[in-house]
């Protein structure tokens, strides 16, 4: 039989006497007694709050990517700036293989990196890296969208040629002549949503591998250095396009040990000075259309980010390119999509002229009537299939495999201290994610979730390379003030429901208001405070309303914990508000209150299907330290016995006949 299990232990008591009484199923307590006077001091509500302030921007010298894009682009460098922090580990030479190793240490770890794995690749491994490397990258991410991506496949008429990997692919070049950068037909419903990921997909990282000149690692010794053999490798090759052609070419072989993937071998390409690796092409694609997806349908957002940084893990899996030049790619794609959707400018191909409020808008319209979902139940519905059938729906996952990716282990070479740095213009990749939230507030997401500082290459003058999307996504991870969030329910999708799962530090408060419901659930110790004003906010951790005073001024506070949830200091009840314990097996829902406990309002006890009461026996569902008030009412819910409510001195008791 599963019981709740007691608190073990009591608090010490200051001061208490309630009177309380409790109703069957879904009923209100009618029943009052009469309370002993005590002087305590409760929390008070704030009515009006600091706003929080604006959040730090880069050096007023530093010239933004978003501001300086196009004339990037008339001068064809685009996005090189962003990638400067790579000429303090390498120089570039006078020719593609005379370049001068700076940091012998990081270019030594970045290359021993590539000959690790490579040597240890499997084969489904190198199956992985040969789609990645021969399908156009707006094609590969799509599959990040899980029970979306048929939808999305057929929607958008998006198309791949490349045809199962066999024993021909390590004789034959397949070259994938199917829906192109767009990853769909402009034509097809979802024709604004390809036009979108066309435009981000608009530019080329060939001017900063021109200006980087740094080779490939299969041309490489571990020392980061060009060591040819002085022999050649010559192979006819069967060239599968539109057509069919065959080609011989030559090779010259290095001394590297470096494994590239058979099945890419005849793909190498034969003139290394036009071959640079810094920063990875298929890296950069990959985030640009992922990030124009996950704009459109930020249902996925995590998941797709997820699958940016698969394919440019896949890069180094097939010894096509290093940790560096991923990182670099990361960099370059996320700084480009931030620059075509903080100027809403879809001028740089032939695609429609559309915005990208048309793009979120035709997905939602045509995802909507094909999933028969609405905006609240979308989500739910894009993370519905299990691990077997969607490779990213494993949450903590996909945290780690993408957290591993924006460093790989590198050492920090430089100050780890360092102030973080937002790039103007960075907030708008939150947008759609965080639609609840001001553009000042989507930037100190950005700001409270970057990583460090010090690693090589991430260190730039805006802050793209310390930018971590998977985390500002999960919400703030400290509060440096008063953090207003207002959500508004008939809006519908994020705007009605959004899970904050970072470990929130700081010593600001949150204040939840609005009518939508905010869950959070990660460990946190942030010291200000909690204001509940209105709209519901759940409590998914022991720790998830930190360390400071709640107080429960309107709307709900949700106690979900499966664990029981723990306020550090004290609480405070006002009379328009509700608490909702949602209790079950062991510890869930249960409520321990460290400090003084102020009680009004309404108290709603919802009894889960797990939780099998003893007759007779009492269930302590509150502690707390003194307290003072009543409830207003007392609701039972899940349950058809009539429980009754008694208020010890150390605590709030239900007993079921």
């Amino acid at each position: 039989m599963n019981t709740l299990k007691l608190w073990a232990g009591s608090l010490t008591i200051l001061a208490s006497l309630l009177g309380m009484a409790a109703c069957g199923d879904s009923s209100t307590s009618s029943k009052s007694t009469s309370t002993v006077s005590v002087s305590l001091s409760l929390p008070t509500a704030d009515s009006s709050p600091t706003v929080e302030p604006t959040a730090p921007v880069p050096a007023a010298n530093v010239t933004a990517i978003v501001d300086d894009y196009k004339n990037q682009i008339t001068n064809t460098v685009p996005a090189v700036s962003v990638l400067s922090a790579f000429k303090n580990l390498y120089t570039p030479g006078t020719a593609w293989n005379n370049g001068t190793i700076l940091n012998s240490t990081v270019m030594s770890y970045n290359n021993q990196y590539v000959v690790n794995v490579t040597s240890e690749r499997s084969l489904e491994q190198e199956i992985g890296a040969y789609y990645d490397d021969r399908r156009n990258q707006s094609y590969s991410v799509i599959d990040g969208l899980g029970p979306l991506t048929s939808t999305y496949l057929t929607g958008a008429t998006s198309v791949a040629t490349i045809p199962a990997f066999d024993t021909t692919t390590s004789t034959t070049e397949y070259d994938d002549y199917g829906t192109g950068n767009a990853g769909g037909s402009l034509t097809s419903p979802l024709g604004d949503v390809v036009a979108l990921v066309n435009n981000i997909r608009s530019f080329s990282t060939t001017p900063a591998k021109n200006a980087y000149n740094y080779p490939r690692p299969w041309r490489l010794n571990t020392t980061g250095a060009v060591d040819d053999s002085g022999n050649t490798d010559t192979e006819t090759v069967t060239v599968v396009s539109s057509a069919t052609t065959t080609a011989k070419r030559t090779w010259d072989i290095f001394n590297s040990s470096v494994q590239l993937a058979p099945s890419l071998k005849v793909v190498r390409s034969t003139t290394p000075s036009s071959d640079g690796a810094f920063p990875s092409g298929h890296t950069n694609a990959a985030y640009s259309a992922a990030l124009a997806l996950a704009y459109s349908i930020p249902e996925r957002y995590q998941e797709l980010l997820t699958r940016a940084s698969e394919l440019g893990d896949n890069r180094i899996l097939a010894g096509m390119h290093s940790p560096l030049d991923v990182m670099g790619g990361r960099m370059t794609g996320t700084a480009w999509a931030s620059a075509i959707l903080y100027n809403n400018d879809m001028s740089n191909t032939t695609s429609p002229a559309i915005s990208k409020t048309d793009a979120y808008t035709a997905a939602h319209t045509y995802v909507y009537a094909q999933t028969a979902t609405s905006a609240n139940s979308l989500y739910s519905y894009a993370h519905s299939e299990s691990n077997t059938l969607d490779r990213f729906a494993d949450w903590a996952t996909n945290k780690k495999n993408f957290t591993d990716r924006l460093t790989y282990g590198f050492p920090q070479i430089n100050s780890t201290t360092s102030s973080m740095l937002v790039p103007k213009g960075a907030e708008v990749l939150l947008e759609t994610r965080q639609p609840y939230l001001s553009s000042n507030q989507r930037r100190w997401a950005l700001y409270t979730t970057g990583i460090a500082s010090g690693y090589p290459v991430l260190d730039d003058t805006e802050g793209w390379g310390r930018l971590n999307l998977f985390a500002a996504a999960d919400g703030y991870g400290a509060l440096n003030g008063n953090v207003i969030v207002t959500m508004d329910a008939t809006q519908g999708g994020f705007n009605a429901s959004d899970t904050w799962r970072n470990n929130i530090s700081g010593s600001g408060k949150l204040f939840k208001r609005g009518t939508g419901v905010l869950t959070f659930a990660g460990n946190n110790t942030y010291s200000g405070g909690t204001q509940v004003d209105a709209g519901t906010l759940v409590a998914d951790s022991a720790t998830a309303l930190g360390t400071g005073n709640v107080v429960l001024n309107g709307g709900t506070l949700v106690n979900a914990t499966p664990e029981g949830l723990v306020i550090s200091g004290s609480y405070n009840q006002l009379s328009t508000s509700t608490l909702e314990l949602d209790l079950d097996n062991n510890n869930k829902g249960l409520l321990t209150i460290a400090g003084i406990a102020g009680f009004k309002g309404t108290l709603n006890v919802v009894i889960g299907s797990d939780f099998v009461p003893v007759s007779g026996q009492s269930y302590k569902i509150i502690s707390f330290g003194a307290s003072s008030g009543s409830f207003g009412a007392i609701k039972f819910s899940g349950t058809t016995a009539n429980p009754t409510a008694t208020v010890k001195t150390d605590g709030l008791y239900i007993t079921f006949p």
